[in-house]
């Protein structure tokens, strides 16, 4: 949601700036406000495009994360095997056929030192040289520790190149592929750009605006639009925020706070509890 304020924010940012520097090189307010309108548009939908295809990617390998860390070893061994043929599955690890150590690390936390002795001791008890950790993300604290094991060599292998070497073998798991999009509806748009913890920006800025319409030889513009901003202030200040679904919550859905001032959140202490303060007392 927070996502979605930053930006409209940034379009609005971006509008702005544009009819300022329109507003010097044309002489019509209008024809500014028009070609600001097209260029912020386009800017936008190039803006779009490219998160869209960033927005795919991430989608895709951290799905592939996730299904690493549900399924655990077996999948992450099998898709090993497909990759590095003449694998051998062991205990937790797997051996090259070279004799080499890959270690799986995949968990939502990093790679840690810990993660890094168990390594270091199954290489020890392998007789193996070379020592491959597979995981999302490394600490770097565990990556420098590992430098000074120097009777061995240790490789991180980051997830998105096991993931590019699965794509490059045609193993990827099919829920990895499949992106689901989430629809926004402008209704629910409406509600996050008029909320009430939005008020005070948007009278902040209606503020700034009118000082700045004092300084400057567009003043008709700087008002006018200091006039929208504190319209806006004005129709956060009274909408109603956006109800949450009880649903959500289950078989506790019933005990959902009602409001938000956090006062449904405080345990009531019970007559028992009082009863029992009273005895400790006496005692």
């Amino acid at each position: 949601m927070g996502k979605i304020v930053d930006a409209i924010i940034a379009r609005l940012i971006i509008f702005v700036a544009i009819t300022i520097v329109a507003l010097f090189l044309v002489k019509s307010a209008l024809t500014a406000v028009a070609i600001s309108t097209v260029l912020t548009l386009i800017i936008s939908i190039c803006i779009a495009g490219i998160e869209k295809k960033q927005k795919v990617k991430a989608i895709k390998l951290k799905k592939f994360n996730t299904y690493m860390i549900v399924y655990g070893f077996d999948t992450v061994s099998e898709t090993i095997e497909k990759i590095l043929p003449g694998s051998q599955k062991k205990n937790g690890y797997m051996l090259t056929a070279s004799n080499a150590v890959i270690m799986p690390a995949y968990k939502f936390s990093k790679v840690n030192k810990d993660d890094i002795i168990k390594a270091y001791r199954t290489a020890i008890s392998e007789n193996a040289t070379d020592v491959y950790i597979i995981g999302i993300e490394a600490d770097r604290e565990a990556l420098l520790f590992s430098t000074t094991l120097s009777d061995k060599k240790f490789f991180f292998i980051p997830s998105k190149v096991f993931y590019k070497a699965a794509k490059a073998n045609n193993i990827l798991p099919k829920d990895t592929i499949s992106v689901k999009s989430e629809k926004i509806r402008f209704k629910d748009i409406l509600l996050i750009l008029f909320s009430k913890n939005n008020a005070k920006r948007f009278l902040v800025a209606s503020v700034f605006l009118l000082l700045l319409s004092f300084l400057t030889p567009l003043k008709n513009y700087y008002l006018a639009i200091s006039a929208v901003t504190l319209l806006f202030a004005v129709i956060s200040l009274f909408s109603k925020n956006a109800k949450e679904d009880a649903s959500k919550y289950g078989i506790f859905a019933k005990y959902q706070s009602k409001t938000d001032n956090g006062s449904d959140n405080e345990i009531e202490p019970s007559e028992n509890s009082e009863t029992d303060e009273r005895n400790n007392d006496e005692t």
